[in-house]
């Protein structure tokens, strides 16, 4: 069995003639114990960390401009081919 855990925020910050967005954000998939993948031994499950930030205006009800940027890191214990931890 596995989970996920994920979430947002975002703030506006409105002047005069533009809106501008601030949004960050974090992901946390695969939140679980050993799986088993038809082999004898069970092996761990991959979890990922993702991150992100996001900054977007808006200046008329047409038209938008969004730039955002994001970073993952998948960690897992390592193993031989056994599926014993090293």
């Amino acid at each position: 069995m596995a989970c996920d855990l994920c979430g947002y925020y975002e703030r506006p910050f409105p002047t005069n003639k533009t809106i501008y967005k601030l949004g960050i954000g974090f992901g946390l998939y695969n939140i679980g114990n050993k799986i088993n993948y038809g082999m004898q031994n069970k092996l761990f499950l991959p979890t990922e960390l993702k991150v992100g930030i996001n900054c977007s205006a808006t200046f008329t009800k047409v038209h938008d401009l969004s730039i955002g940027i994001e970073g993952g890191n998948t960690s897992s214990p390592r193993t031989n081919m056994i599926g014993t931890i090293l």
